[in-house]
């Protein structure tokens, strides 16, 4: 195995350097030792298809970055600049869907009073679950299902995803009302 002072410091740093030792082995760039290539994360656009820096290294600078980002985010979020741009879209959505809110409203006030209870999803029995109108107009008859569920009837996703989604025990759609 090729040690870190045996390459050349012109080859050890910058981006366009051949940096794959022999069949198995590659310099990273980010924390200096040469390292076997199942440490290297795939890169179709590198000559040798592999990415400059380990996955220990990508693991570290994401990590920093990702809390970056979310302290970012939360200053921004903590901002009257922010408030005020949210203002006007939730009052035009509001507006545009005024049965829908004034029945979100319903069930958020009834849960909070205690006089609507929530219950598991009526497909797969998950606990934490999201309450679904059929009709806005019937402010507190709801569905109980879980996300999973809630957005497949919406069409926003296929029935059978992962876990106990997988079987389902009736289909899903508005309630089967009995006329007879």
């Amino acid at each position: 195995m090729v040690t870190v002072l045996e390459i050349p410091k012109h080859l050890r740093s910058g981006a366009n350097t051949v940096t794959t030792l022999g069949s198995g082995a590659k310099f990273c760039a980010g924390c200096d030792t040469v390292k076997p290539l199942a440490e290297f994360h795939k890169n179709r656009r590198r000559p040798d298809g592999k990415c400059s820096r380990c996955k220990a290294c990508y693991r570290l600078i994401y990590a920093t970055k990702r809390q970056e980002i979310a302290d970012q985010k939360r200053r921004y979020h903590a901002t009257a600049r922010y408030r005020l741009a949210r203002k006007p879209a939730a009052r035009r959505y509001r507006a545009k869907n005024r049965d829908k809110a004034f029945a979100r409203n319903a069930v958020s006030r009834a849960i909070k009073a205690g006089t609507l209870i929530r219950m598991p999803c009526e497909v797969c029995g998950e606990p934490k679950t999201e309450a679904h109108h059929d009709d806005y107009s019937k402010l507190l008859d709801v569905r109980w299902l879980c996300f999973e569920h809630h957005l497949a009837v919406h069409g926003k996703r296929p029935m059978n995803l992962r876990g106990s989604h997988a079987a389902e025990t009736r289909p899903l759609g508005p309630p089967l009302r009995d006329d007879g």
